[in-house]
């Protein structure tokens, strides 16, 4: 029996993120058990200690990658929209498939239950994401943003604790922890349009390793992959990353991708918006295309602004 070590961080959302890939893949290659490998980073202790951000993301995803590299694990299961896109990959670790994208949209977990419209003027809604901040700072200019770091499960404990009224965190990390029953509101693409490579699950293998490989290729879900294609692209060429406000979101229609791609001020009250199509196959290039569109606009200062 062919064994595949499946390398994964030990939160609760990653764990249940590895066991759907682990599951998929023995339905798939039913002779092929999986072990998933818990890896302690940095990245998670930094995170837990010091409510870092920023780099902490690519921290991780470097550690996982080393192990990866060094072989001390086969594969290893990432949220793509974690994955920095402006870096090259690190040496020796490729992205080998892209699981069908879950569901994109931002979740609202309110402790009334309300609605994003219906939460009372000056409520405190959580979360460290620039793009979210100003998507709500832009709908409703009255509330109060408190920065919120840590595992998903923390920030859920800070609206049951009082300390938020509301929290915006991914639909997809609710789904697959079992917890979609705290969704108060589903937040509306036109309004808040997801971060790129939102709700993907992207697994990375060896370079060199066929084995692995060949095994994980039959979860690649092809429109996903071009999709995700066209977002990384977009943020490759604003040379942006999870500090930036902004947003990409493509959907693929049979022979055609569409992007739709934002850039917004810290303040919400700025916005750039542009809808780009195009073949499939030059899904690079559509991505490009709406990063030179935006840039022709100003996005840079908007990105400079943000920073």
């Amino acid at each position: 029996m062919t064994t595949l070590r499946l390398g994964t961080r030990g939160t609760i959302l990653a764990l249940a993120q590895a066991t759907h890939v682990a599951d998929a893949l023995h339905t798939a290659h039913p002779r092929l058990r999986v072990q998933l490998v818990t890896i302690p980073t940095h990245g998670d202790r930094w995170a837990d200690n010091l409510g870092a951000g920023g780099g902490i993301k690519g921290a991780y995803i470097r550690e996982i990658d080393q192990q990866l590299a060094d072989g001390a694990i086969d594969l290893a299961v990432h949220c793509l929209k974690d994955r920095p896109s402006h870096a090259a990959e690190h040496e020796g670790v490729v992205l080998a498939a892209h699981l069908r994208r879950d569901e994109p949209r931002d979740a609202l977990v309110a402790a009334t239950g309300s609605t994003l419209a219906l939460l009372p003027p000056a409520s405190v809604v959580g979360t460290s994401a620039p793009r979210r901040q100003a998507q709500l700072r832009r709908q409703r200019p009255d509330l109060r943003i408190k920065p919120v770091r840590g595992s998903l499960e923390a920030r859920l404990q800070r609206v049951d604790s009082g300390e938020l009224d509301a929290v915006v965190v991914s639909a997809a990390a609710l789904y697959r922890t079992g917890q979609a029953d705290r969704i108060t509101e589903l937040l509306p693409l036109d309004s808040h349009l997801p971060a790129a490579g939102a709700a993907v699950l992207a697994i990375t293998a060896r370079a060199g390793d066929e084995r692995a490989r060949d095994l994980v290729a039959v979860l690649d879900h092809p429109d996903t992959a071009t999709a995700a294609t066209a977002e990384r692209a977009y943020l490759r060429r604003l040379a942006a990353d999870c500090r930036s406000s902004i947003a990409a979101h493509a959907t693929v229609d049979v022979a055609t991708v569409t992007l739709r791609a934002s850039v917004y001020s810290p303040s919400g009250d700025r916005v750039l918006h542009t809808v780009v199509g195009g073949a499939v196959g030059q899904a690079r290039k559509v991505g490009r295309d709406a990063a030179e569109q935006l840039l022709a606009l100003g996005a840079r200062k908007l990105l400079n602004d943000t920073a």
